[in-house]
């Protein structure tokens, strides 16, 4: 069983509402045989078109976990929340936001405490993980 890895991703640029769009539209509904449910990580890939369902499930980009949620703060800003297997899956988030042009820039805040992975690219955090040595 894997250890959870929760996430925050936010998107900053001018085509949030494009991503906003797109993942509505590609979490409708679950693809046939897979656990993770309507919004399963592998459906933003597959039903982008960026890759196949097989591609999707034998790990060809990382994406075992989910979007728990996400909502557009302002004009420029959608953060997202998901919980992923292990580690943060971002490769998927880039390939998306490189194959369809959307121009956004991405930061990521991650956790995983089994594994005592805490992560992130966000400048704003970077340097400031406390971690209690017991």
């Amino acid at each position: 069983m894997a250890n959870w890895c929760d996430n925050t991703i936010t998107f900053y640029g001018e085509n949030v509402n494009k991503l906003d769009n797109y993942l509505k539209e590609w979490t409708k509904e679950a693809l046939p045989g897979v656990r993770f449910g309507k919004r399963w990580l592998g459906n933003c890939l597959v039903n982008s078109g960026i890759m196949s369902f097989d591609e999707a499930s034998n790990g060809n980009v990382d994406c075992r976990g989910s979007i728990e949620s996400w909502d557009i703060v302002d004009e420029n800003t959608l953060v997202m929340n998901t919980s992923t297997a292990w580690y943060p899956m971002m490769d998927m988030w880039f390939l998306i936001n490189n194959k369809l042009n959307l121009n956004l820039e991405i930061t990521y805040l991650s956790i995983e405490f089994g594994c005592e992975i805490y992560e992130t690219n966000d400048p704003n955090y970077e340097n400031l993980w406390y971690v209690e040595e017991e």
